[in-house]
């Protein structure tokens, strides 16, 4: 997984250096850059609070979620540590075509609420299901394989809704606060994911 994310890396690097045509300079860019006076307005905006707390919650998932997964890999199925690629990389490879369509039906459609929700709905369930067994090597897979799908879809559509209903000159500050609930609910995650571990096992990490 490292190897083909340095790999990813470099491929961008590329794309960047020759594809991607020179900025025009500017001292400041409201719409891409962080504006400090703007904070106390975003922060009181409830449409992008909303948006700004399911981002913080859905890292949060996630991050509790990878305390526990190779635990069950490696103590309920026996799988070593050096393998878990074998069920990580098909897994991610396989949930970006599935979320595809459903992008393209929340953009391109204006089905934006209806596939935001199932995602959300579909998260929970993959959650639940874990809950109740994580003792077989393709019931893992396959539940990875739908939580990813469905995560995939939120971490796409979110950042497009705070562009979407931030004031054109706010959405810097908008992406720097969205951005700092992502990173905050990483934060929170391990440390939920790390009591819930000591207090409940594997299976209390994944019912939170």
């Amino acid at each position: 997984l490292f190897w083909l994310t340095a790999i990813l890396a470099l491929l961008g690097l590329l794309v960047i250096h020759t594809i991607t045509p020179d900025p025009v300079e500017s001292r400041v860019h409201r719409d891409a850059e962080p504006v400090p006076e703007q904070l106390g307005q975003v922060l009181r905006d409830r449409q992008l609070l909303r948006l700004d707390a399911g981002i913080f919650l859905l890292h949060m998932i996630l991050t509790a979620l990878f305390i526990a997964v190779p635990l069950a890999l490696r103590d309920q199925v026996g799988l070593p540590g050096g393998e878990h690629w074998k069920v990580y990389l098909p897994v991610m490879l396989l949930s970006i075509p599935a979320m595809v369509p459903f992008v393209i039906l929340a953009e391109a459609k204006g089905q934006m609420k209806a596939v935001f929700l199932g995602a959300v709905a579909v998260i929970g369930l993959a959650q639940l299901a874990l809950a109740w067994s994580h003792s077989g090597i393709w019931w893992i897979g396959a539940v990875l394989w739908v939580f990813f799908s469905a995560f995939n879809i939120l971490e796409a559509t979110l950042p497009s809704l705070i562009s979407k209903m931030a004031p054109p000159d706010k959405k810097g500050s908008a992406m720097g606060v969205y951005s700092s609930g992502q990173f905050l609910g990483a934060f929170l995650g391990g440390a939920l994911g790390g009591v819930m571990l000591g207090q409940f096992g594997v299976t209390g990490v994944f019912a939170l």
